[in-house]
């Protein structure tokens, strides 16, 4: 594995028993100098964080009700425009408090630094005669946090504990945000609740035809 912060993990996170992600968070905050770290489309970070069920949800409920707005809007347009922004800003967070993993270490966004956001465009499709329509979504998301030790959460406390003792108080804070692109289609039919396909939702993107006979179909490569 790539470790995208470019920082030497040392000895510790390894008998720490962690997780990948564990290990490079954590050994970033006993070995690095407090620099921020930024990762962008990594294949690793980009696994680990989108297959987090709970942050998934979270994603998905903060999705479904940022589309039934741009529904709302395209229903009170004669011409909806070719691409809309879409940005939404919320607070995340992962349960995980006590277990070794990463997951545990980022355990919530940061509204100091950002929180969690969502953002990209929206592209309507053309209009069925039945008033039906497809909506591309290409979108970014974004975990915005600072790894610091934090009171509230059992696993900081352990971990903060350890580190002073091994680095002698020498580990640093520092701010981490994980970026990921994932596409989606938002499948609008009259009299019907919205259909969301692609990430955040479990549906699987129909790249070859619309069985519900929807124009507008994309196909992400």
């Amino acid at each position: 594995m790539v470790n995208p912060f470019r920082i030497y993990v040392g000895a510790y996170a390894k008998i720490a028993g962690m997780d990948d992600a564990g290990e490079i968070i954590l050994g970033t905050y006993l070995n690095g100098d407090g620099s921020p770290v930024s990762v962008r489309d990594d294949p690793f970070w980009n696994a680990y964080m989108m297959r987090h069920k709970s942050l998934r949800g979270q994603i998905y409920v903060q999705l479904a009700s940022a589309v039934e707005k741009l529904v709302a809007d395209f229903e009170c347009r004669q011409n909806s425009p070719a691409r809309i922004p879409l940005f939404v800003r919320f607070h995340a967070e992962f349960p995980e408090n006590s277990d070794k993993t990463g997951y545990a270490l980022m355990h919530g966004t940061n509204r100091d630094v950002g929180d969690f956001f969502i953002v990209g465009w929206a592209e309507p499709g053309k209009r069925a005669s039945d008033g039906s329509y497809r909506i591309k979504l290409d979108m970014s998301y974004v975990w915005n946090d600072i790894i610091d030790p934090n009171g509230k959460y059992t696993m900081d406390k352990i971990q903060s504990a350890i580190a002073t003792v091994v680095m002698l108080g020498k580990n640093k804070s520092y701010r981490l945000d994980i970026g990921w692109r994932a596409d989606a289609v938002v499948d609008v039919l009259p009299n019907r609740s919205r259909i969301i396909s692609g990430y955040p939702s479990n549906n699987m993107v129909n790249i070859t035809k619309s069985s519900l006979g929807i124009p507008g179909w994309w196909v992400f490569l």
